[in-house]
């Protein structure tokens, strides 16, 4: 955001600036000419590089999503509850969503906390839904079809 608004800033001086320039104004023209270009330079690579890390966090929320998913599943068996009961038994009571925070003390005392990591946790979390996760959301999450 704060790229785009130098990038707006920029282009918005040469536009005020007359079309025959001398002398110090023809510089300042070419210096800012140079750091436009080399601000669309570093928007392009942090684009990238953003892009390449949610790759990487989709990756990883990949590989632990069958192993929770199974463990929740089992428990769901274990204890005989529906998936509508077993949503309402992780959402707090009042509000319609799983918070991050309980799923992952659920699925930590399910596997143990040598499992998976917190922050690999929050990422599936994430994955799944990023502000809490809805019921539908869950569920579909559960459920496997193979």
């Amino acid at each position: 955001a704060a790229l785009e608004a130098a990038k707006e800033a920029a282009v918005s001086q040469q536009r005020s600036l007359p079309a025959a320039l001398k002398g110090a104004m023809l510089e300042a023209k070419r210096e800012l000419v140079k750091t436009t270009g080399r601000a669309e330079v570093v928007r392009r690579k942090v684009k990238a590089s953003m892009d390449a890390i949610r790759e990487k966090c989709k990756e990883l929320a990949a590989v632990l999503e069958p192993v929770i998913s199974n463990a929740l599943r089992a428990e769901m068996r274990k204890s005989g509850m529906a998936h509508e009961q077993y949503f309402l038994g992780l959402v707090t009571p009042g509000d319609d969503r799983i918070s991050h925070a309980a799923l992952c003390k659920r699925v930590t005392s399910l596997l143990g906390g040598d499992a998976a990591k917190p922050e690999q946790l929050g990422l599936l979390c994430q994955s799944i839904e990023a502000d809490g996760i809805s019921r539908r959301k869950f569920q579909a999450f559960l459920q496997r079809y193979y």
